[in-house]
């Protein structure tokens, strides 16, 4: 797993019209503001190229990571470049974190009668902390995403730089 990026390679046996038809089942069109859970795993965008999705989720988390695919049939096998990533939303999102908390600590550091400590040590651990929980957060979901997807396209999921299958 990478941190907020990853890159795979899964192989299937169906055809790209199959998996067309497959995405129909399991893809719902995006949905700004939703009060239920769609009940199709994922939403997004697909066509005879490839296609763009997240899993469907009732909250709009901006950490769930986006997966992109490309198809190309290569003999009996389909196979379909994956890669998943943050959102553009995630990212501003976290950059504003970073901004809140170093700005938050040259405001302190300049503060006079403030601990070293209290200005440098403690906003930087809590930065940390919030950086490995969405990290945690996304490699989680991108595991989940993983799954799903292999399981709907029947594919084996491969490591691009290897080519050896993986269980996620």
């Amino acid at each position: 797993m990478g941190f907020f990026h990853d890159h795979y390679i899964l192989e299937t046996h169906k055809t790209i019209q199959e998996i067309s038809e497959v995405l129909g089942r399991i893809v719902a069109a995006p949905q700004i503001f939703r009060v239920l859970r769609p009940r199709e795993p994922f939403e997004g965008r697909y066509d005879a190229d490839g296609f763009t999705l997240r899993r469907s989720t009732r909250k709009q988390n901006p950490f769930r990571p986006r997966v992109r695919g490309v198809y190309e049939r290569s003999g009996k096998v389909t196979v379909i470049d994956l890669r998943m990533g943050v959102s553009v939303p995630g990212l501003v999102l976290a950059g504003l974190a970073v901004a809140v908390f170093v700005s938050t600590s040259i405001e302190r550091l300049f503060r006079p009668g403030t601990a070293w400590v209290e200005a440098v040590v403690m906003p930087l651990t809590m930065l940390a902390l919030i950086i490995l929980f969405l990290a945690i957060w996304f490699n989680a979901e991108a595991v989940f995403a993983l799954d799903g997807l292999a399981k709907s396209l029947d594919a084996k999921v491969k490591a691009p730089e290897s080519g050896r299958e993986i269980k996620p």
